[in-house]
């Protein structure tokens, strides 16, 4: 199938001084009829969440978006006019390959330990990557003993809770590594980032062929319910 594509932005924490950029950045895709995904959910009263700043501009702009919700009480996979929610029992951490993997290319805001993780299964498993304002901010994140110590816990959780994919920690942590030393992915406006993403892809806002969503844990019928969504999404 011809579908949209899928771009994930990652960053945790409270990021007020970002806020107004991943806003404006939910609503570039959004005109540029792309499909943002995020570990949250459009919420106008969450101001400095990444995760929903971004999706707060996608949603201003009747923008395609896909929610993946960890600490869920089941499984489930819904699409509510322009946003495919997607919920999971697996926890923050266990989420993350999710987030890391699942889209077609990744923009970074800047985080800690779940974004570190994000990148890191992104850099593994080849999706391409910009980072908005983060980079040295991540690097700096993870020479934080506290922040590298979750990190460590974050990768063992995901490894052991979401076995689609089956990396080595250490794999993930040399990923992590490569991933931090490039520079010509660095950019410092959310136009400048948009740029990058189109430039990715042949045909700018369409790929041929399945998602790389891997499915949910013990709900295989997850998977095609979100592959038979993302087609809807890509024909609006």
């Amino acid at each position: 199938m011809s579908r949209r594509v899928i771009v994930a932005a990652i960053g945790g924490g409270k990021q007020s001084a970002l806020a107004d950029l991943a806003e404006e950045f939910g609503g570039l895709v959004a005109r540029a009829k792309l499909i943002l995904m995020t570990g949250g959910e459009p919420n106008p009263k969450e101001k400095d969440r990444i995760v929903c700043t971004t999706l707060n501009g996608c949603d201003k702009q009747k923008g395609l978006m896909i929610s993946v919700l960890p600490n869920q009480t089941e499984n489930a996979c819904d699409l509510k006019e322009r946003r495919i929610v997607v919920q999971t029992t697996l926890s923050r951490f266990e989420r993350d390959p999710i987030t890391g993997a699942a889209a077609d290319i990744i923009v970074v805001f800047p985080g800690e330990a779940g974004t570190l993780l994000e990148l890191a299964y992104a850099s593994l498993y080849r999706r391409p990557f910009v980072f908005l304002k983060s980079r040295q901010d991540l690097q700096t994140a993870l020479k934080d003993n506290n922040v590298f110590n979750e990190l460590q816990q974050a990768i063992a959780d995901a490894i052991k809770e979401y076995p689609f994919l089956s990396p080595k920690p250490q794999e993930l942590s040399e990923a992590l590594d490569r991933a931090l030393a490039q520079t010509e992915w660095d950019v410092n406006s959310p136009a400048e980032a948009l740029i990058k993403v189109l430039l990715t892809f042949e045909n700018g806002t369409k790929v041929v062929g399945e998602t790389h969503f891997r499915g949910l844990p013990e709900s295989p019928e997850i998977k095609q319910l979100f592959e038979q969504q993302v087609e809807t999404l890509s024909v609006l």
